[in-house]
């Protein structure tokens, strides 16, 4: 089962986000994730030429960006949607 977002107002990976969408989405995990650092790549800025930082999300409790993106779309089910209850999985 998925949960069904169609009454939100924007869905799907091609629409685009505004910085409010961040922000509200900052808010709705603010509880619940750690912040974590940036850190500069020197390999990997050498060899892209750009200067490279790398989001250490391995700090976080669950070692991933999953719970950012996972604990953000829970909490933006309606009452029945979570009702119905929620299964998740993760192949890594």
């Amino acid at each position: 089962m998925s949960a069904d977002l169609s009454h939100r107002p924007r869905t799907g990976p091609a629409a685009p986000l505004c910085a409010a969408d961040i922000e509200d989405a900052a808010q709705r995990i603010s509880g619940v994730v750690s912040t974590t650092p940036l850190q500069f790549s020197e390999r990997l800025s050498q060899i892209t030429g750009a200067q490279v930082y790398l989001k250490r999300e391995d700090l976080q409790a669950v070692r991933s960006y999953k719970l950012r993106g996972a604990y953000n779309l829970l909490m933006q089910l309606s009452p029945d949607e979570k009702a119905a209850g929620v299964v998740c999985s993760s192949a890594g």
